[in-house]
């Protein structure tokens, strides 16, 4: 409670500042919390403020610095931590650092409490009495840390519990507990290792990084066929189709025959039937040689080599498919430039 009397009075110059009215026991960090961490005293040797805040942000500073000290007493340090911090971004007074860092002890972020005690160390005067308390807090808390060496094959960065710590090869000093240490590198596959360490101790942790793999993609000219084989398959399609027209022919004069002739055999019948069997398997033929052309067409080079110009703009590159179905094929062709 005199902590936070005090917080009041350093906002601005004594003869400006109205006397303070006495705010309630949660407004201030406790005199002592949950991981034993002391709560600054009331000695009024705090440093003055280093900028001259308006009035307006030294209020909301005073209420998040209250708030902060409530959720410290909850020993909800995450929300106390937020609430100092945003509290020292608008009044930037020691009094709030040393706050801070209290909080930083009770969420055992043990490099961000050094950090942080070191920065009030840093704005605060010489003969403020929380000094002392606050480098005692620093030797144990550095007591807690212990030193991992990174030893890696390339330049990489260290990440800490999905924290980046900084670059390796290098050292680090972590607190006591399990982590988990991930190195990346540029062009390199991460590697992820777990360590458990204890205070005042040294481990060494060393990672082999490997190339990531380069997918190699390989173009190739789309598929052509030159223009002799349009042809061939022209012509063979062009002699089937005869071929189907003149066994159609005869079929078609073997039934007007047939119809026609009284006294028909069934030799008659049978050599009618045949003859319109025959017509009906070159027709088939005749279809299949005439799809396999329009594809081999579609797929057959336009230019012939060495007459191209360059000042002329390249065909339009087509791409056909032949899908199999039940008692025939479909054919899809595409045209894209």
């Amino acid at each position: 409670m005199l902590s936070f009397v005090c917080l009041l009075a350093w906002g601005r110059p004594a003869a400006a500042q109205p006397a303070p009215s006495t705010p309630p026991q949660a407004d201030a960090p406790p005199a002592e919390g949950a991981d034993g961490a002391v709560a600054p005293p009331a000695d009024g040797t705090a440093a003055d403020v280093p900028v001259d805040p308006d009035e307006a942000a030294i209020t909301e500073a005073r209420r998040r610095y209250a708030q902060g000290s409530e959720f410290y007493r909850l020993a909800r340090y995450g929300e106390a931590v937020a609430e100092f911090s945003e509290a020292y971004s608008l009044w930037p007074n020691p009094t709030i650092l040393y706050a801070l860092g209290q909080a930083y002890e009770g969420l055992s972020e043990v490099n961000r409490a050094i950090e942080t005690y070191q920065r009030y160390l840093d704005a605060a005067p010489a003969g403020d009495l929380r000094r002392e308390d606050a480098e005692l807090r620093i030797e144990e808390l550095r007591g807690l840390l212990a030193i991992v060496h990174v030893a890696v094959n390339v330049p990489a960065n260290v990440f800490m519990d999905g924290e980046l710590l900084g670059s390796a090869p290098g050292d680090f000093r972590l607190y006591t507990g399990r982590h988990t240490i991930e190195v990346r590198a540029d062009g390199y596959e991460s590697q992820t290792g777990t360590v458990t360490i204890a205070g005042g101790t040294e481990r060494t942790l060393t990672f082999e990084l490997q190339a990531t793999p380069v997918a190699v993609v390989v173009e190739r000219e789309p598929f052509r066929f030159p223009r002799p084989v349009f042809y061939a398959a022209l012509g063979v399609t062009g002699a089937s189709v005869v071929v189907w027209g003149a066994l159609a022919t005869t079929a078609a004069v073997r039934a007007r025959d047939y119809n026609d002739t009284p006294g028909r055999t069934n030799f008659d019948r049978q050599e009618a039937r045949d003859a319109a069997s025959r017509s009906n398997v070159a027709l088939g033929v005749a279809g299949g040689l005439a799809v396999t052309t329009l594809v081999i067409g579609l797929l057959t080079e336009r230019h012939q080599a060495g007459a191209e110009d360059e000042d002329e703009p390249p065909p339009p590159m087509v791409t056909a498919a032949v899908t199999p179905l039940q008692g025939g094929a479909m054919v899809t062709a595409r045209w894209t430039r």
